[in-house]
């Protein structure tokens, strides 16, 4: 019995090592493609494609420099855009995403055409990562953020983020 039960919590030791994989690797199919962002937005799958319908989705990157970056995702009515101000792009953050002033790098969602959306700010922040790849022009990385909604009072939770756009 002694034997069956060091056998079984020795099993199930190995499984739960083998099922672990690093979070912060992208898919080399994806680094390659580089044209998709992906979350979950209050615990819902999203994402947006250029492989998509050409009205219904669209991502789109802007690297300028090693100063900022500006990230963008449509689907349907939904969006996603996240705004990085640093002088160290390159070296891949973290970047704290916490404002919503000009030149803070922030975030922000958007589920409706209204003016109003969803904003990352001091008490409602997230976290970026990235890489570049200068070679094929894409930047990918992850995020996640909580943003606040100025009229209806709501947060919503962006979880288990990744990106790979060419810029």
């Amino acid at each position: 019995m002694l034997i069956l039960m060091k056998y079984l919590v020795f099993s199930a030791f190995a499984l739960a090592l083998l099922s672990c994989k690093k979070n912060d690797a992208p898919d080399q199919h994806l680094i390659a493609w580089g044209e998709t962002l992906q979350c979950k937005v209050d615990g819902v799958n999203w994402h947006a494609s250029k492989d998509g319908d050409l009205f219904a989705q669209s991502v789109s990157g802007t690297l300028y420099g090693d100063s900022m970056l500006l990230l963008s995702a449509n689907s349907g009515i939904e969006s996603i855009g996240i705004a990085i101000y640093s002088g160290s792009i390159s070296q891949g953050g973290p970047f704290a995403l916490s404002g919503n002033l000009p030149y803070n790098s922030s975030a922000h969602y958007d589920n409706d055409l209204s003016t109003a959306n969803f904003t990352t700010d001091s008490l409602r922040n997230g976290i970026m990562k990235c890489s570049l790849d200068k070679d094929q022009s894409i930047v990918y990385g992850g995020f996640s953020f909580d943003a606040y909604h100025p009229v209806t009072h709501k947060v919503v939770h962006i979880t288990d983020g990744f990106f790979s756009i060419k810029y």
